[in-house]
């Protein structure tokens, strides 16, 4: 009798094989799934997914490459009044016939679409720039337009970017000669420069100076001579005052000394104040009276 578990276990073991294998022959491809997704929106009549779908047939992303089905899509797309894909019909036919005077215009019309960031556009215009078509040959005006259709997510921008790019670096190689290329040094990154960390210093405990005799006689001279000098300043400045006040007595008027001068009563208040001063013997003793006894 077998183990029930051996069973479950090779089972099981069999199962895991199967599925590695699958995922082995079959790895997850983004574009892949890409491709299915714009195929069913180009089928419904979509025009973006069908030029899409005709860039993707032209620059091989996610399904074989097929120029006669890339232009069929965007023949379909171009029926739409969808001017990426009339673009791209006239690039194919520059590419087949050559470039002549009724494509200035549309060269303008596609630059011109190329400044606002137009994805397609900019995609279209660095493949022609990448391979000369219609424009003066530039690999790196071309990657710089390519570099920004990428950031788009434009089909195909990537590959013709890293195609670019190689072509840039072989050209390289070959304008540099041998002698060129034994005196090349690989580019170092600057180091950050060490900080140097300063230790503490030890604690110096100030010494008091030495002082002679003569720097204290020195001293002492000094400090009298400071003294005399506080000394004449304070009498120059009492002097000074005293100068002021005296030359200001001077100028003031003499004080006159005010006299009391009796003041003139009327003579009505006067004889009123005859009669309260007299006696009420004065009467009587007046005339010859006077000299009665009594009498004063």
């Amino acid at each position: 009798m077998i183990n029930k578990s051996i069973i479950w276990k090779l089972v099981f073991l069999a199962v895991v094989f199967s599925i590695s294998n699958a995922s082995l022959a079959n790895p997850y491809d983004p574009s892949a799934t890409v491709f299915r997704f714009q195929k069913k929106m180009a089928e419904r009549g979509n025009p973006a997914s069908q030029f899409k779908l005709g860039l993707m047939y032209e620059t091989g992303s996610g399904v074989e490459r097929s120029l006669i089905e890339s232009i069929t899509w965007y023949k379909k797309a171009d029926k739409q009044n969808y001017k990426p894909a009339s673009n791209r019909l006239i690039y194919l036919e520059i590419k087949k016939s050559g470039f002549n005077d009724s494509h200035h215009e549309w060269l303008s019309s596609l630059k011109n679409d190329a400044r606002f960031n137009e994805g397609e556009a900019l995609f279209l215009l660095g493949q022609m720039y990448s391979e000369g078509t219609g424009v003066n040959k530039s690999l790196t005006q071309a990657l710089i337009l390519l570099r920004k259709a990428a950031g788009g997510n434009i089909p195909g921008s990537d590959t013709e970017m890293a195609r670019v790019e190689r072509e840039l670096a072989d050209l390289q190689q070959q304008f540099l000669t041998e002698e060129d290329k034994k005196n090349l040094k690989p580019v170092v990154p600057p180091r950050k420069p060490k900080i140097a960390i300063k230790k503490p210093n030890k604690q110096i405990i100030p010494q008091k100076p030495v002082t002679s005799t003569t720097q204290i006689s020195q001293s002492i001279d000094r400090n009298k001579q400071i003294k005399q000098r506080k000394l004449a300043q304070q009498k120059a400045l009492t002097q000074q005052k005293k100068a002021k006040a005296s030359v200001a007595q001077k100028k003031e008027p003499s004080q006159v000394v005010a006299k009391t001068v009796p003041k003139i009563m009327p003579a009505e208040k006067q004889q009123t104040k005859i009669e309260e001063d007299l006696h009420p013997m004065d009467t009587i003793c007046g005339g010859r009276n006077r000299f009665l006894q009594g009498c004063r």
